[in-house]
């Protein structure tokens, strides 16, 4: 059977004619080549690869800055937490001593009675023993005030202070010249301080004109 896709005639012809076929084949095959390696379709592709990984960039730095701020929170919870146990430590211990105080306080109220008669008796003749007890009592009490004011308690001034109902409680009032009217004639109970602040008032008697 006869080759139909070449023309018959001299072997120039058929050189011609294979030259020809071999220039389109190539033409063919750089095109292909061209289309396969097309830099603004690759420069396209590498800017949508950039933007997802700059997307996933992103939503990892929003986690990581919500982590963050969640574990601020956290903590200044803790710290807010901690601030407040501290405080009702504090309260608690001062509640404490203020009652253990008070109560050394009520024994020193005892002390200073078995003095009020102690020396009642030692004014009386032959009151030898009387004295002695007496002396006792002084110098026990004065080893407890001195432990008191260890912790910071000592006796409030009254007498001949004007009237403070932050410091001091009124029981009664007697009548007094009008320059004494509103100050302390009497003081029925020593108060106390604890510092700078009032421990126990004071329970006295005020001049009223």
């Amino acid at each position: 059977m006869k080759d139909e896709t070449k023309p018959a005639g001299s072997p120039a012809a058929e050189e011609a004619f294979s030259a020809i076929a071999a220039a389109a084949e190539l033409e063919a095959s750089l095109a292909a080549g061209a289309e396969t390696h097309d830099p603004d379709r690759q420069v396209a592709e590498l800017e949508a690869e950039l933007a997802e990984v700059g997307a996933l960039v992103e939503e990892k730095q929003a986690a990581l800055a919500e982590a963050e701020a969640r574990a601020e929170r956290a903590q200044a919870e803790i710290s807010r937490a901690g601030e407040r146990l501290r405080r009702d430590a504090e309260r608690g211990a001062e509640r404490k001593i203020r009652e253990l105080l008070l109560a050394q306080l009520e024994l020193l109220d005892d002390l200073d009675r078995t003095l009020e008669a102690a020396r009642a008796a030692g004014a009386a003749p032959a009151a030898d023993a009387g004295t002695r007890l007496l002396e006792g009592v002084e110098l026990v009490r004065r080893r407890f005030v001195g432990a008191l004011e260890r912790w910071g308690v000592r006796p409030q001034v009254a007498l001949g202070e004007r009237f403070d109902p932050t410091l001091h409680e009124a029981v009664s009032a007697q009548p007094a010249p009008p320059e004494r009217a509103g100050t302390i004639v009497a003081v029925v109970r020593e108060g106390y301080l604890l510092g700078e602040d009032p421990l126990r008032p004071a329970r006295v008697v005020v001049g009223k004109a």
